[in-house]
């Protein structure tokens, strides 16, 4: 009997591997705009983040978000993310 495939992701911050449905997904969509992606389904290029509050920070201030996703992040949307971001527990 086989187990079951659980996929993997990476935290971008801190390098953490681990399930997918442990992490915070972001998502750059086609309006270039950068999202959360609650449900892990939306469709664009995606980054992880754990729910460590340094790896939020990292992420989103030492621009590994921008690397990541291959675009430049605006700092209207980098507030609005990490106001969402805070109130994610």
């Amino acid at each position: 009997m086989t187990t079951a495939y659980i996929p993997l992701r990476t935290c971008l911050a801190c390098g953490l591997k681990t399930r997918k449905d442990y992490l915070i997904r972001l998502v750059k969509g086609r309006s270039a705009e950068v999202v959360l992606d609650p449900t892990g389904k939306l469709p664009g290029r995606g980054a992880y983040l754990c729910h460590k509050e340094d790896c939020k920070e990292i992420g989103l201030k030492k621009n590994k978000l921008d690397r990541h996703l291959k675009a430049r992040i605006s700092q209207e949307n980098k507030m609005r993310i990490t106001e969402e971001l805070t109130q994610i527990h």
